[in-house]
């Protein structure tokens, strides 16, 4: 399958998180963009509105992630927003389903699982 090279909005305040998500995207073919709080996070989404995807992470410093994604559903219905996330349960997943996100990822994450969401995505 031929997947066409996207923009991706990583938030992630773990620096090794961060750079494993970063080198994954790469490996993929797509390019990263990284913030580590969601107030960057909303400055790089809305520079040019060049962004294909976001991946975040729920707990991050100064705004959550579900400030984050609520912000970008103000000006995005449509953008695929997958959470990352080490701490999952049944709030969590209802959640992530009424902000519209695509999906989520248990840290440490798997990265075929990881792959297959961007695939799906694009």
């Amino acid at each position: 399958m031929l997947v066409e090279k996207l923009n991706i909005l990583i938030v992630e305040d773990d620096p090794v998180s961060m750079r494993r998500l970063s080198s994954d995207v790469k490996k993929l073919g797509h390019k990263p963009f990284e913030a580590d709080d969601a107030i960057e996070a909303l400055a790089i989404y809305t520079k040019d509105f060049a962004m294909d995807m976001v991946i975040t992470d729920l707990q991050l410093p100064m705004s959550s992630g579900a400030d984050l994604i609520r912000s970008i559903r103000k000006m995005s219905l449509d953008i695929p927003i997958i959470v990352v996330s080490g701490t999952i349960n049944a709030d969590t997943f209802k959640l992530i389903k009424k902000l519209n996100c695509a999906d989520i990822l248990v840290k440490p994450y798997d990265r075929k699982r990881l792959v297959a969401l961007i695939e799906k995505e694009c």
